[in-house]
């Protein structure tokens, strides 16, 4: 697996943690997203084995997270932000805080942001129904 793969995923570990806790809705994401990632075993062992401690994005390397993997680490952490249906207060902090490590225009993140915010509550509520 790339690093920049590899940091993708540490940096939604570190979203998962953002309220102290990580739940397991969240651990089912991230374990989805290590098999879409085609992690192999040892990445995935690796991984998992770092999830298991609190994380906070400063101790994600963002600069090997490549420009055009940013948008749609953004989604992902908007969708993963949403898994218990809401957002916390401290999970939007850190929705900011990745904005601003990505290097990301703000614009262009408030558009993302709400793009997928929207897609996050529509499948939140199919999947409550």
């Amino acid at each position: 697996m790339k690093d920049n793969k590899k940091a993708m995923l540490e940096a939604l570990i570190a979203l998962a943690w953002a309220d102290g806790r990580v739940t397991s809705e969240e651990t089912e994401v991230v374990e989805a997203l290590i098999d879409s990632f085609e992690a192999d075993e040892t990445t995935s062992c690796e991984l998992r084995a770092w999830a298991v401690e609190p994380r906070t994005l400063n101790d994600i390397d963002f600069a090997s997270i490549e420009e055009e993997d940013g948008e749609m680490l953004l989604c992902q952490a908007v969708l993963l932000t949403f898994v218990d249906g809401e957002q916390s207060d401290k999970e939007l902090e850190l929705l900011d805080a990745f904005v601003e490590k990505l290097g990301m225009d703000a614009q262009h993140a408030d558009a993302v942001i709400e793009s997928a915010a929207h897609r996050a509550r529509q499948l939140y509520e199919e999947l409550r129904d």
